[in-house]
């Protein structure tokens, strides 16, 4: 994939050695002149000196040959800006762009902007550390759903059990059980044993429901 992103500070220089270890080609947008010089050389990628919001400056990075633009700067206007015109005149398919406010969110949705908010992700993974310490839980379709893996015991209700014998609550779907080095699609007649990771899928409402039909109370 060929990924633009646009900001400065540590969390762009971070963000771009993780995408770079995944392989894509990347190149960045950066107005600090002194950072732009510091990226090129750590990193050995191009890295455009200008302002993120000036379309001239996103043409010679490139970014209507890009496949997604990532938006980075501390400022919302800003990236809100670079990603309208990486949509709307480079013919990018997608732009994300950071939030620092959670209720700007919604704005940048209605203008085909995927936001993401620091502060949302580290409210919904204390959400989730307190909710749900007997498993972990990862959020699916852009949270429209959860993927929740959980370890059986000796003490868990459903180990020793017939998956068809579990009253699993309603909109929840067992998918997996992993047992050593094996992976398991569950059936009716597959007995769950203690040390099964089993791997789930539920709506968000449904997820305590789960957990305790599997774990009991936690």
């Amino acid at each position: 994939m060929r990924i633009v992103a646009t900001g400065s500070g540590r969390l762009l220089y971070f963000m771009a050695r993780r995408i770079l270890e995944k392989g894509h080609r990347l190149t960045l947008v950066t107005s600090d002149h002194a950072e732009a010089l510091l990226l090129a050389r750590q990193l050995q990628i191009p890295v455009i000196f200008g302002d993120g919001t000036d379309p001239a400056v996103l043409r010679d990075a490139e970014t209507d040959k890009a496949d997604l633009l990532v938006a980075l700067s501390p400022r919302d206007d800003e990236n809100l800006v670079s990603a309208r015109i990486a949509l709307e005149e480079m013919g990018v398919s997608r732009a994300l762009a950071l939030s620092g406010d959670p209720d700007k969110e919604s704005l940048f949705l209605a203008l085909g902007i995927e936001p993401f908010s620091v502060t949302t992700l580290l409210v919904d993974l204390l959400e989730q550390q307190v909710r749900f310490d007997g498993g972990h839980l990862s959020p699916l379709a852009r949270g429209r759903l959860g993927l929740l893996e959980i370890v059986l015991d000796d003490s868990s209700p459903a180990a020793g059990k017939e998956v068809h014998s579990l009253r699993l609550p309603k909109e929840t779907l067992l998918v997996s059980v992993v047992r050593g080095e094996e992976v398991l699609v569950p059936r009716g007649d597959t007995i769950l044993l203690s040390g099964d990771l089993l791997v789930a899928v539920a709506l968000p409402l449904r997820i305590g429901e789960l957990e305790r039909a599997l774990l009991g109370e936690v």
